[in-house]
């Protein structure tokens, strides 16, 4: 049930906090006093777009919260739900929802956790089911039709099934459809043979190229290389006057001064040793590089070869080695599709055949159990609607078949005559608003044993109803509020009568000269005051009133 509401600052809510409870909460006051406020409060906690309009006039923000007590057992996905959310709850059954709305921006919460809006809107839907007159027209849509009949036969589950074996297979089409966009025609896979058998015929190596072309360096150059090497060691210690005989001719004049220093050119002695060690190293390391150099002319040659055949490659496929080895393993990649195109087209077709057969089968249990359970939901909306004043009143469900889809094969259209002697017609060419108003209140009546939602909010669904009908109305409200928490927005002093708590909403100046609305729940005082200004005031009226609501309390024990 909704515990509470808390409105600040919120269109002519300039403060207001209400505590709601269990049983049927009757709202009531003059038009334009601000009763749709409320309703728009609970839209906003059930995650509708804010507009910065709503903001109290000379306000920076508004802030609106409501909690909500639910019942875990019978609403495992809403408790899987906050747990995936990692939203914390203080009790197992209590949820908060608070929104902040600024200028620039707005803020959900649920429990003190931050969510975005899209989160709210799915959790509202799971706490409070809103009806207004203007909702009387969705029954005509045939999508939500076949809502109510699933719902109506707790057939959710296997509606789901349906569905997701439906996405599945248009999955299947669409990954399918997407393979056979880059499947080569026979011209192009010509192409990509010659280019593949181009290639692999050289078999490049990644890298290769800069390898090739540092050893094709060397070879070219090779006879010079050798010569270079000979000379630097000429100069190293073949030569008269090698840079090793002079550094030994350093080092003996060192050893002289260093002798005659008491030691002072140590250092620099052993700097004298590690240059000879470093210049023999040198002509060690360039002798052997020397005599390990080969040449050969055929190897020469085929460096060549080897570095040309890599440059035609890059100039074809490339710019760089790298594209030419990428564009090979692409060609390969749609070669295989070309390759395995009627298997996998076969593969395709006996998967399709079978999830579609699948599809098949799982819609037409559904539509068996849609159709089982149709009757009987038509017969208990009909039995209700008897009781509102529609005593001739005929309530079908007529089912066509369609290509298996996301909802399975049926087309639903509720049918109604609310006349003797009229046959049934569809719902959308026959009923009034009137008689709209009651096939939703029966609709709803109906669905109440398999509804989890535990707060149902009419919007004057009592419209254009009057005289004894209005009071049938009352006790069928009555009666569905012993299941769950109604709150009813209601003209109908009849209906008004009927409440468990009757809450009045009232418009008067404020302090700062603004218009202020505000919502208190009313004694029986109130009630007959309220009661009385329903029924157009007066004596009269004040009398009928208090008749009314003594009426209707009796009628409760």
């Amino acid at each position: 049930m909704l515990n509470y509401l808390k409105i600040s600052n919120l269109a002519l809510m300039q403060s207001a906090e209400v505590e709601f409870a269990p049983g049927l909460n009757i709202i009531t006051g003059e038009t334009g006093a601000g009763k749709s406020i409320l309703l728009g409060t609970v839209a906003l906690l059930l995650g509708v777009r804010a507009d910065k309009s709503l903001i109290r006039q000379g306000c920076s923000k508004c802030e609106i919260s409501g909690e909500i007590t639910f019942n875990p057992a019978a609403q495992p996905e809403l408790s899987e739900l906050i747990q995936q959310l990692d939203v914390e709850l203080e009790n197992a059954n209590i949820i908060r929802l608070r929104r902040v709305i600024t200028q620039s921006a707005g803020r959900c919460y649920i429990n003190d956790t931050p969510v975005n809006l899209q989160t709210m809107a799915q959790i509202g839907a799971m706490l409070i089911d809103v009806h207004s007159a203007n909702e009387h027209y969705s029954l005509m849509n045939h999508s939500r039709q076949l809502d109510i009949i699933d719902r109506s036969g707790n057939l959710d589950a296997e509606a789901e099934l349906v569905r997701n074996t439906f996405r599945a297979l248009r999955q299947l089409k669409i990954d399918y459809a997407r393979e056979m966009e880059h499947l080569p025609s026979p011209a192009e896979a010509e192409l990509l043979k010659a280019m593949v058998a181009d290639i692999e015929k050289i078999n490049p190596e990644p890298g290769e190229d800069e390898k090739v072309s540092a050893q094709f360096a060397i070879a070219a150059n090779g006879r010079e290389i050798i010569a270079d090497c000979a000379e630097i060691n000429n100069i190293i210690s073949e030569n008269e006057n090698s840079i090793s005989d002079m550094l030994a001719a350093v080092f003996r004049l060192l050893e002289n001064i260093n002798r005659m220093t008491n030691g002072q050119f140590e250092p620099l002695l052993e700097s004298c040793s590690n240059a000879a060690d470093t210049v023999q190293d040198i002509g060690r390391e360039v002798e052997r590089f020397a005599n390990n150099m080969e040449l050969d002319e055929e190897a020469l040659h085929n460096l060549e070869q080897r570095l040309s055949e890599l440059q035609h490659l890059k100039r074809r496929y490339g710019p760089r080695l790298e594209d030419v080895i990428s564009k090979l393993d692409e060609a390969k990649a749609k070669l295989d599709i070309y390759n395995r195109a009627d298997a996998r087209r076969k593969a395709f077709a006996e998967e399709e055949k079978a999830m579609s057969a699948e599809l098949l089968d799982q819609a037409q249990k559904l539509s068996s159990k849609r159709q089982e359970n149709a009757g009987i939901f038509a017969q208990n909306v009909t039995r209700i609607l008897h009781r509102l004043g529609l005593p001739d009143a005929k309530f079908e469900i007529h089912f066509n078949s369609r290509e298996p889809g996301e909802r399975g094969i049926d087309e639903v259209e509720f049918f109604f005559s609310a006349n003797k002697g009229i046959a049934v017609q569809p719902i959308r060419q026959m009923a009034s608003s009137g008689e709209l108003s009651r096939v939703m209140l029966a609709i709803k009546a109906a669905l109440a044993q398999n509804d989890p939602v535990p707060v149902l909010i009419f919007d004057e669904i009592d419209v254009n109803i009057g005289g004894e009908t209005a009071f049938e109305v009352a006790k069928t409200l009555r009666e569905l509020a012993g299941k769950r928490q109604i709150l009813c927005i209601s003209h109908l002093p009849q209906v008004a009568a009927y409440g468990s708590h009757h809450f009045a909403v009232q418009k008067h100046d404020g302090d700062d000269g603004m218009t202020v609305s505000e919502i208190r729940e009313l004694d029986f005082e109130g009630r007959i005051e309220e009661l009385t200004r329903m029924l157009g005031g007066g004596n009269a009226a004040e009398k009928h009133a208090e008749e009314l609501l003594n009426s209707a309390q009796i009628s409760q024990k």
